[in-house]
């Protein structure tokens, strides 16, 4: 199977992608029609994911966030970055790491943010032990919520304050009054994640990450109301996703895929 053809069949299950010309699936490296050995796949193709599938003889990789840190992956952002060495030093390694390692790069982000059953926002539903099928699904197919037992916020703050410590969160960031009670918790995509649209879905709880959403903004609002937001990190959220996808390739595309874990991107230094 070939690059292009992995491409086109993830596009074609995407009815929200109209613009082919335009979407941010593409082939980011390498060869579109190169046909695939060994995936794997990533979050964000880092320097040390991109370090990780060249020693380990990948010649596939399948990222879901930028290669070159700017959101469309284009050459002349690639070339912006290469002139400014004191920000980006590390351009030149990856690029050179690129260029001697044949391997081959291809982002699917539109497509499997909205990919239904499998994708992003489902998986990291089921990850956070909230199964079955959404009672409501908003904002063009971003956000899902779910019906849970009644319960104070605070029990099911504590439950995904759990889980997502596995993903190498240790804490979850919580504003709002975790006295109130919860039946229906909110769950989204990214930047996609805003207060308004999870109360507009009538849940009682929303769990948003840090992509695109402000604590001087949506946050401080949410704090304002007394609406229980629970807060992680971008990758901590998408995780589940992409390893959903990794399963994906294996079970339904039969290609010899395996997963790069990443995990939360920072670390708390308590003083």
């Amino acid at each position: 199977m070939r690059i292009s053809q992995i491409r086109t069949y993830f596009l074609s299950r995407s009815p929200w992608v109209e613009d082919w010309d335009k979407t941010w699936d593409n082939c980011i490296w390498g060869d579109a029609e190169h046909e695939v050995g060994r995936v794997l796949v990533c979050w964000q193709s880092s320097l040390a994911a991109i370090e990780y599938a060249i020693d380990h003889g990948y010649d596939t990789l399948i990222t879901h966030e930028p290669t070159f840190w700017g959101y469309s992956d284009q050459k002349e952002q690639r070339l912006d970055f290469m002139e400014q060495p004191d920000m980006y030093a590390v351009e030149p390694r990856k690029m050179q790491l690129l260029q001697t390692g044949k391997l081959h790069i291809l982002r699917l982000h539109d497509s499997w943010d909205r990919f239904l059953t499998h994708g992003i926002p489902y998986a990291w539903a089921r990850y956070l032990g909230l199964e079955g099928n959404p009672a409501i699904i908003g904002d063009r197919g971003y956000l899902l919520g779910f019906d849970v037992p009644q319960k104070p916020a605070a029990y099911y703050i504590q439950q995904i304050a759990t889980r997502v410590k596995a993903l190498g969160q240790s804490a979850v960031q919580v504003v709002g009054d975790d006295s109130r009670p919860v039946g229906r918790i909110g769950v989204g995509t990214g930047c996609v994640c805003h207060p308004n649209g999870f109360i507009q879905m009538g849940c009682d709880l929303g769990v948003t990450c840090d992509d695109g959403l402000w604590y001087w903004g949506p946050i401080s609002c949410a704090k304002d109301m007394g609406y229980p937001l629970v807060r992680v990190n971008h990758c901590v959220s998408e995780e589940p996703g992409m390893q959903s996808l990794t399963n994906y390739l294996r079970d339904i595309l039969g290609l010899e895929a395996d997963y790069y874990y990443e995990g939360c991107m920072f670390r708390l230094v308590e003083g």
